[in-house]
């Protein structure tokens, strides 16, 4: 039996998911969800630019949907936010908040007064000299947490966290505590990384035994390809969209069988926009790797709208040569919504980061 229900919203650039649901013992018990095109001129790279729009096509989205709750979630996401991991003396949370008071600004090159700071202690580690922390730091502008804040006030409900995707994809692979889990039959021992393509970012996110490793936000996403495939039939952004779902494929032979094909037209612009995106992963999987004495990535996994491009999953094993797979969400998730089970299965890379918000 559930505990408690959330409802859990993560709005995209392009994208906005909704979640009722809440933890069932080890799992998450999904009863509703919905996912709405985010309206133009609302978001900005995890900003809000509109919050009047957006708060009112919030309130229509749940109403349409039939989700109703108290108790909010949100997941906040842009490249403004920076996060550093840290070591630290063991201390208990009040004296971590006052050595992070004064020793915050050695770990972030921007005026802290323009931020709010928050961090989790990730493990503990005794190097024989003492016991220390690993602690992840989490700075965000105020201005843009101060946006957030103002949503479920103007939804007229108890906001119980605003959280980051690391932290979600964290918590939904691993749960709130890892402690319990045979990981290696889960297939998620180890070092394992997880790319979420969004239509205008890409989240590279590093793991280790259930411990956030590395996170770092890619100004690219899907909404490259789809702006190739736009200017070249000259067609708008979700007709564009359309035709990258239904034609592009980037394991397809027609480049080389039928090359005058328009399939292998799409395929040809698909390859290189894609090629770009891997080559700026590359270079964090290689600094993690680098730094990571006897430890190297031996797992990636896929989520977010843009992942759903045919072929992906090989084109990345065979760049990277190591095996690449999609986040199943049979090992993390029951599903109790009206919505078909199938239809559930194949939204599910664009509610990870909303589902991960319900473990609280």
């Amino acid at each position: 039996m559930i505990k408690k229900k959330y409802i859990a919203i993560d709005v995209g650039n392009d994208k906005t998911k909704f979640v009722l649901g809440g933890m069932e013992k080890d799992k998450i018990v999904v009863n509703n969800y919905y996912i709405s095109n985010t309206p133009s001129g609302t978001m900005d790279d995890g900003k809000i630019i509109n919050l009047e729009g957006l708060v009112s096509f919030i309130k229509e989205s749940l109403k349409k949907s039939g989700i109703r709750g108290k108790d909010l979630v949100l997941s906040i996401t842009g490249t403004g936010i920076i996060t550093r991991e840290v070591q630290l003396p063991k201390s208990t949370d009040e004296e971590l908040e006052k050595i992070l008071g004064f020793e915050a600004q050695q770990y972030f090159p921007v005026e802290l007064e323009n931020y709010v700071l928050d961090f989790k202690v990730l493990e503990e580690i005794d190097e024989g000299e003492g016991v220390f922390y690993n602690v992840l730091l989490v700075a965000v502008p105020v201005n843009q947490i101060d946006e957030y804040m103002k949503i479920h006030k103007s939804l007229r409900k108890e906001i119980e966290a605003i959280d980051i995707p690391a932290n979600n994809i964290c918590k939904l692979v691993y749960g709130e505590s890892n402690l319990d889990k045979d990981l290696e039959s889960i297939g998620m021992s180890g070092e394992i990384a997880v790319l979420d393509f969004g239509a205008k970012t890409t989240g590279v996110y590093i793991f280790s035994s259930g411990k956030i490793k590395f996170s770092r936000i890619l100004l690219n996403g899907s909404k490259d390809i789809d702006g190739m495939v736009a200017s070249h039939l000259n067609v708008d952004f979700e007709k564009a969209e359309e035709v990258k779902i239904m034609v592009g494929n980037l394991i397809s032979d027609d480049e080389i069988n039928n090359p005058d094909s328009e399939d292998a037209q799409i395929s040809n612009m698909i390859k290189p926009a894609i090629d770009n995106i891997l080559g700026d992963i590359n270079r964090f999987v290689e600094f993690y790797n680098s730094r990571s004495v006897g430890k190297r990535i031996g797992k990636i996994y896929l989520c977010g709208g843009g992942s759903k491009l045919k072929g992906l999953d090989v084109y990345f094993a065979n760049y990277f040569n190591i095996p690449v797979e999609y986040l199943d969400y049979q090992k993390f998730v029951i599903y109790k919504g009206k919505k078909g089970i199938e239809e559930f299965a194949n939204n599910f890379v664009l509610l990870v980061n909303a589902l991960g918000c319900l473990v609280r």
